[in-house]
């Protein structure tokens, strides 16, 4: 099954990807970028897969939760997305 989590900047992609890998011993399958984010890293653990990533800031949320959308629809079965996460943090008080 695919799954993603969508992380609003690297820290936070960083933390969950070290918190995966090594307190649920998922391994590394690739790292680099993607046509949804500028950063990624793909995780795996048995049939599962895991694709981390950020996407530059809480403004490209909602763009980049858009192409998510779109890969599922254009892509096929084995592809898909089933399980998707949106990660944010309240930098200051202002941020909504």
């Amino acid at each position: 099954m695919n799954s993603i989590i969508i992380c609003e900047g690297l820290t936070d992609c960083l933390f969950i990807q070290y918190y995966m890998r090594n307190v649920y011993h998922w391994l590394d399958k690739a790292q680099g970028k993607n046509k949804i984010f500028r950063w990624c890293r793909e995780l795996e653990n048995k049939e599962n897969s895991l694709l981390l990533g950020h996407n530059g800031g809480s403004s490209k949320l909602c763009s980049t939760f858009e192409n998510v959308l779109k890969s599922n629809y254009y892509g096929q079965t084995e592809e898909q997305y089933y399980n998707v996460v949106i990660m944010t943090d309240r930098d200051d008080d202002q941020s909504e």
